[in-house]
């Protein structure tokens, strides 16, 4: 690959327009040229920073209240008691993850305050370059192996990282984890 094609592929990786085919290709790249990655890791810190960008629009007044309506209605006819939301995840697909060889299932975003709850699946050997994060992010194993920063976590074992943390992610094996954090949350180095 010509590094006008790595230029192109990182820049749509980087706002998650990749194809799984796209990804790998983009990944063994990676694998063949490793100073690649901080090059992928602007581009990513760019894309992430683009939310933080845009102009204030004012909400429409009104808003708030259908939200709330709507909200109450969607609870009122829900089998759970009043207050619970539940998601089954079985009924949810594993959507492609951000690097080959990881899948996601997303059980939850809050558009308020843009929490994100969700599942992650890694193949083995998968790793994640190093990241900080302006907010907290929790992680609990719940199968297989999680190294981060080089200490070794296993199912049920639970990482709090605090704002301002920076770590790098693998696993050994593979792993299944339950991932609480905001979105657009990392900034890639």
């Amino acid at each position: 690959m010509r590094h006008e094609e790595f230029i192109e592929l990182a820049a749509l990786q980087a706002f998650d327009l990749l194809d799984a085919q796209e990804r790998q290709v983009l990944q063994r790249y990676l694998e063949r040229c490793p100073e690649a990655e901080a090059e992928l890791a602007q581009f990513q810190s760019v894309a992430h920073g683009l939310a933080y960008a845009a102009p204030e629009v004012a909400v429409v007044p009104s808003l708030k209240q259908r939200l709330r309506e709507w909200l109450a209605r969607e609870l009122s006819t829900s089998t759970l008691s009043p207050g619970c939301l539940a998601t089954y995840g079985a009924a949810l697909p594993w959507e492609p993850g951000p690097l080959v060889g990881t899948g996601m299932r997303t059980l939850y975003i809050d558009p308020g305050t843009r929490e994100v709850v969700m599942v992650i699946r890694c193949e083995a050997g998968v790793s994640y370059p190093a990241h900080s994060h302006v907010s907290l992010e929790e992680i609990l194993v719940l199968e297989g192996d999680l190294v981060l920063n080089g200490r070794l976590y296993r199912a049920g074992d639970y990482i709090h990282s605090l704002p301002g943390s920076r770590h790098c992610l693998s696993t050994q094996a593979g792993c299944v984890l339950f991932v609480r954090t905001l979105l657009d949350n990392e900034q890639f180095e």
